[in-house]
């Protein structure tokens, strides 16, 4: 049902373009027809693209488990980089304090 509505917008909307091309046009109906361009162009498109995912989240035990332990792991991985960049960035600092200063470390 999806996939039939977010496809045969788009062929809908190009044939009623054509039909109405030399038909003058006040400045609504120009906002209304852009308006349905947006919807049969890009959000229904994206829509179609994305309803095979939340199709397989919504079906698949297995598939929502998988998506799960991606997050997750992709979730720990960003928070080990901060983690990292953070220790780093006070190690720096901390040689930076001993070069100029010529102390003995910091620990």
């Amino acid at each position: 049902i999806v996939y039939y509505i977010s496809t045969v917008s788009f062929p809908i909307y190009s044939i009623y373009l054509a039909i109405t091309s030399d038909i003058s046009k006040t400045t609504n109906r120009l906002a209304i027809e852009s308006f349905m361009r947006y919807l049969a162009l890009k959000f229904l498109i994206y829509i179609n693209s994305c309803s095979i995912f939340y199709i397989h989240l919504l079906a698949s035990k297995p598939f929502r488990q998988e998506c799960k332990l991606l997050i997750l792991r992709s979730f720990k991985r960003d928070q080990n980089k901060r983690t990292t960049k953070v220790a780093s960035a006070r190690l720096y600092t901390r040689q930076q304090l001993n070069r100029s200063y010529n102390r003995q470390p910091i620990e």
